[in-house]
């Protein structure tokens, strides 16, 4: 019996090669298990062998035999951990099958879940100020909603320059408000770009309003292509989501004029962009809307918590019924005798912040400029050591930092380099990566949605982006580190593609 959890990896010795590369597609494996009916593995097969049977003559519907290594690597599953990364480095394999004394298949061990990570992605900085002002919010017996989360308000809107600043529960909570605030519905279009975190298109859909997928500019510009935007506005476009990538502010001057024209509204989806700016001018201040997150992983956190700036008194009231089920007033405003019952005028929703969060979120912004500067400096640490590494290519380079948020650390790896391979590599040496972002109009949901829909930079990109390591409190030491790292796993990658291409 082949567990569950390895099953979608498994297929039987009569599959074909075309089934073969439809399985590692689908589970984006590297490796396939080849077993009998009674789940006794035979082989494996991976990308390499099925590349080499069809340079040798194979065709897809050759059987998956044919090109598969009938004595694999494997291990008992009563290995200890040590015992299996031992072998995976000797072997130099990133994954590992375990099998039983009958040989049945029982896991497929992956290296980086048993590598130590020296060098994280992100990194929270929370201290001793954090835990007083949490403490602060506890013996004071008010939890919910209340002063605190006023006060942070009141220091987010002056931050960015909004007249206005409301606190919500998260990122996808301020997006879906300001959704609704704005009124778009059934009929409606929405442009958006398609390289971002879903949220950014399913806030429209909730709505029952319609994405429509921009392309970003190209490799050099990972935010919307602003020509695009002009070219796929129809009578039924409503709005325009932007998305700051990394922290790299959009072309919101031309975006904006745009989005005047054509009397659209304006979203701003500035989850990476705190502290960023253009021309002197806030991200998230040049819309109808911004948005922001304060996940866990952002330049500051709050755990889970977001916030809706803008300069319109209206759509602050609207946004304000919206976060609290469309109440005329607060569980606070009665609790202190300034009402005594509430009316409901809008189908609203629970997205409130509480009091703890807020009281991160006062911490946590003081802080921000200081932890934005210091990721600056590592992003230009970081590309003055990329320069001289092959196969790679650094997005923004010719764009200074200085006004950018510095969220992320992206780069491009040239289409012949396997990038998962590469991320297990790193991985090996300590360091985690990530990719940022699966193109959103190619998950499974949207395909559905849109089945022909072609956005051929967006997903150029989106298959090549590797994200490295960045947070403040890295050290320049770390950046070098990973570059060396980096360097070492594409040249690896790369001599090993050479090898076979000649081979």
């Amino acid at each position: 019996m082949i567990p569950e959890k390895i099953r979608q990896s498994c297929v039987e010795i009569s599959a074909s090669i075309q089934q073969g590369l439809l399985t590692l597609e689908s589970y984006h494996k590297e490796i396939i298990l080849v077993v009998d009916t009674n789940g006794i593995l035979l082989g494996t097969v991976t990308d390499g062998d099925i590349r080499r049977g069809l340079l040798a003559g194979k065709t897809i519907e050759s059987s998956l035999h044919e090109v598969m290594n009938d004595n694999p690597i494997t291990i008992s599953e009563n290995s200890t951990q040590r015992e299996r990364l031992d072998l995976m480095k000797r072997h130099r394999i990133l994954q590992l099958p375990t099998v039983d004394d009958e040989g049945h298949v029982k896991d497929l061990i992956l290296l980086s879940e048993i590598v130590q990570v020296d060098i994280p992605l992100s990194d929270t900085n929370l201290g001793d100020q954090e835990i007083i002002a949490i403490k602060e919010v506890l013996n004071s017996g008010w939890l919910s909603m209340g002063d605190v989360t006023r006060l942070f308000e009141e220091r987010f809107a002056e931050m960015t320059g909004s007249k206005h600043a409301v606190a919500v529960a998260n990122g996808t909570a301020a997006l879906h408000i300001a959704c609704s605030a704005l009124e778009l519905g059934p009929g409606d279009e929405v442009l958006c770009p398609s390289l971002s975190f879903v949220a950014t298109s399913n806030a429209a859909l909730y709505t029952g309003a319609k994405p429509v997928f921009c392309e970003v500019s190209g490799p050099d510009d990972l935010t919307i292509d602003p020509s695009d935007i002009a070219k796929k506005i129809t009578s039924k476009t409503k709005a325009i989501t932007v998305m700051h990538y990394g922290g790299y502010p959009c072309n919101m001057p031309l975006i904006t004029q745009i989005a005047n024209e054509y009397g659209l509204y304006l979203i701003e989806d500035a989850a990476h962009a705190p502290g960023a700016r253009i021309g002197g001018r806030s991200c998230g201040n040049w819309g109808d809307v911004g948005c922001f997150s304060f996940f866990a992983n952002k330049n500051m956190t709050t755990g889970e918590g977001g916030m809706l700036t803008t300069n319109s008194d209206e759509l602050m009231e609207k946004f304000r019924l919206l976060r609290s089920h469309g109440m005329t007033s607060l569980t606070l405003d009665r609790h202190r005798g300034r009402a005594f019952s509430y009316d409901v005028i809008e189908l609203g929703y629970n997205y409130r912040l509480d009091e703890m969060r807020s009281a991160l979120g006062l911490v946590q912004l003081e802080k921000l400029h200081e932890w934005n500067e210091k990721r600056r400096n590592l992003v230009c640490k970081y590309r003055s050591l990329l320069q001289n590494i092959p196969h790679i290519r650094l997005p923004f380079e010719a764009i200074n930092v200085t006004d950018s948020a510095c969220h992320i650390m992206p780069i491009l790896l040239d289409e012949d380099i396997n990038r998962q391979r590469v991320m297990s590599s790193l991985r090996e040496r300590g360091v985690q990566t990530s990719i940022h972002y699966p193109a959103i109009h190619t998950f499974s949901y949207y395909r559905d949605l849109y089945p022909i829909m072609s956005l051929p930079i967006s997903e150029g990109i989106a298959a090549q982006e590797l994200t490295l390591p960045l947070f403040p409190t890295m050290e320049e030491e770390q950046v070098e580190n990973v570059v060396n790292a980096l360097r070492a796993s594409v040249e690896f990658e790369n001599a090993s593609m050479s090898n076979f291409v000649s081979g």
